[in-house]
């Protein structure tokens, strides 16, 4: 059976609805009615520029970022760490009116992603220089050719649903 989600506005990015991912998170106590909450991915290389401007609304109301770098090409975990600036000052003006600082543990929460862990002959090393270390951020890498390294249970999976209910906590306490 086919779902129907609304339609994404233009403006926050080029994705579809049919690309756009439902997460409805299990919480402890059950609320009353049952909330549905959106994840959107915007990919900030994709096709379609946009100007600073076009971007302002979309960084001013997330609740969450999802950092994702290639872990064969090192510079992709650089070019995140100039571009997430940002977002970042953008939610800090909007939602913090005594300017939090930047980096604060604090601040909107933040995954990073390490993807094609399958194609590196060892596994890296945790550095203090990473960017999920200077944000304070979980990290998780991933195999892209395992299927399971999700599952439930696995500490993937638990450290995308502690990401998912930060964001939730995020949204609901800090306005």
């Amino acid at each position: 059976m086919e779902q129907h989600l609304p339609l994404t506005p233009e403006w926050t990015s080029p994705s579809s609805s049919e690309r756009s991912i439902q997460w409805k998170l299990q919480r402890e106590p059950p609320h009353v009615s049952e909330v549905i909450y959106f994840v959107e991915f915007y990919d900030k290389n994709s096709s379609i520029s946009k100007s600073r401007v076009d971007k302002n609304p979309l960084y001013k109301n997330i609740d969450g970022m999802v950092l994702v770098y290639n872990m064969e090409d090192m510079q992709s975990q650089d070019h995140l760490h100039d571009w997430m600036y940002g977002p970042l000052l953008e939610i800090s003006q909007r939602r913090h009116s005594n300017h939090k600082r930047l980096l604060n543990r604090q601040h909107v929460p933040i995954l990073v992603v390490g993807t094609m862990l399958d194609r590196l002959h060892k596994r890296p090393l945790r550095r203090y220089g990473t960017i999920a270390h200077q944000l304070g951020a979980e990290e998780m890498l991933l195999n892209c050719l395992d299927p399971h390294s999700l599952d439930e249970k696995t500490r993937n999976h638990g450290k995308v649903c502690n990401f998912l209910n930060r964001a939730v906590d995020f949204k609901m306490f800090v306005p």
